[in-house]
């Protein structure tokens, strides 16, 4: 009897220690784990916060763009739950700047960043994105500001994406 029993207890410890589960995140790891080797892998939680501006103030009028843009990326699950998400993804408006060149035209620039912060409180990534145009003193700069932000923006996430794709964050 204390045999059979020792050979049960020795079978189910090898069967628990072969099973194990080990938790990785495409996000911290630079080598290949066992998951990686077999096709396995967790997929992380990002949330898209609201776009912050140079000025401390916030607006959600970007935050469904980028999920929708992020939406069909394999890699990541979009989470619209914050409490459950590993990582936080924030939209920074850093400068917009109209500078008078002559009485025709502006020298309008922006500058729009995303950065990829861990649960934990540690920046992972960044992505920047500048530009500027020569507009006509007469165009109304809100709608010129309002396109520029959404193609800064959208060119900033597709960066953010490629390097998801590729993992190459960190």
């Amino acid at each position: 009897m204390p045999l059979k029993l020792l050979k049960l207890s020795a079978l189910v410890l090898l069967t628990i220690h072969c099973n194990l589960a080990y938790a990785d995140s495409f996000f911290v790891s630079q080598q290949p784990t066992k998951y990686a080797e077999n096709g396995d892998h967790i997929i992380p939680l990002v949330y898209v916060k609201n776009m912050e501006y140079y000025n401390k103030r916030q607006t959600d009028a970007y935050t469904q763009k980028i999920t929708e843009w992020l939406s069909f990326e394999p890699n990541m699950i979009i989470t619209p739950n914050e409490s459950m998400a590993d990582y936080y993804l924030v939209p920074k408006l850093i400068k917009s700047k109209i500078e008078q060149i002559n009485y025709e035209n502006s020298r309008f620039s922006m500058s729009v960043g995303l950065e990829l912060w861990s649960k934990g409180g540690i920046l992972i990534n960044k992505e920047q994105q500048n530009r500027y145009i020569i507009i006509e003193n007469n165009e109304d700069t809100q709608q010129i500001a309002k396109k520029l932000v959404q193609k800064l923006l959208k060119e900033a996430v597709g960066n953010f994406a490629v390097k998801v794709k590729n993992n190459q964050l960190l």
